[in-house]
């Protein structure tokens, strides 16, 4: 029986493994969708470019490419109930191991591309006299300061951080601190659904009249409306 029992737990285990590598797969597709979306900001022509490669064959991801950053919210979401959900209610994980495990995972990256991407933007100006098309942010110091933490368009809805793809950056850290905040201290299954509902109908109607506010802006609505 003991091993009938260990087998069990060991296929339950590789299933939820499997669950969650199939995720990262899709993750890994929707990544894909959205540098082709991107491929514009390359040749600064419009998504619908015949010019783009093989433009017959990925058409829809030159023009629709995009719609993939609303599943990168909804994967987010499983995943964290998935994984963090019981051990933030348990108390197994605080505050501080929670988000440090989110900063190192994120921040180096972004840093590193946002100075890789700055320092291209400057030699391009220098040499052309022109930033290189579609970074998002301008060379502004009231853009740089924010995008050191990638809360551009958290604070400002039509304000992209320098490194104009991270704009999702502060929206996930934004779903983030609602999450923990939500598992921390709201221990009934009732209340957890009542507040996941509050959530995804504020975001509905932020995004429907199309309300541009700081916090409460559309692009935030989209990924909290996927997250929750």
């Amino acid at each position: 029986m003991g091993s009938i029992s260990n087998f069990t737990l060991k296929s339950s285990h590789y299933d939820q493994k499997n669950k969650l590598d199939s995720l990262e797969l899709l993750r890994f597709l929707g990544a894909m969708a959205v540098v082709i979306f991107h491929y514009n900001k390359i040749t600064g022509t419009t998504h619908d470019d015949v010019l783009f490669p093989f433009y017959d064959n990925l058409k829809w991801f030159y023009i629709h490419g995009g719609s993939f950053v609303e599943a990168f919210f909804l994967i987010s979401g499983f995943t964290f109930f998935y994984i963090y959900g019981d051990q933030i209610q348990l108390g197994k994980i605080g505050f501080k191991k929670f988000f440090c495990k989110r900063i190192v995972r994120l921040y180096p990256l972004y840093w590193y591309a946002t100075i890789l991407t700055l320092g291209t933007a400057l030699v391009t100006y220098l040499i052309f006299g022109c930033v290189m098309s579609g970074i998002g942010g301008s060379l502004r110091i009231l853009s740089i300061i924010p995008s050191v933490l990638g809360v551009n368009m958290v604070l400002w809805p039509t304000a992209y951080p320098f490194l104009g793809p991270a704009w999702t950056l502060g929206i996930e850290m934004l779903c983030y601190v609602i999450f923990y905040t939500e598992m921390k201290y709201v221990k009934s299954i009732v209340l957890q659904i009542i507040c996941e509902i509050a959530l995804i109908a504020t975001a509905a109607i932020i995004i429907c009249c199309n309300i541009n506010i700081p916090i409460f802006n559309t692009n935030v609505a989209r990924g909290v409306y996927c997250f929750f």
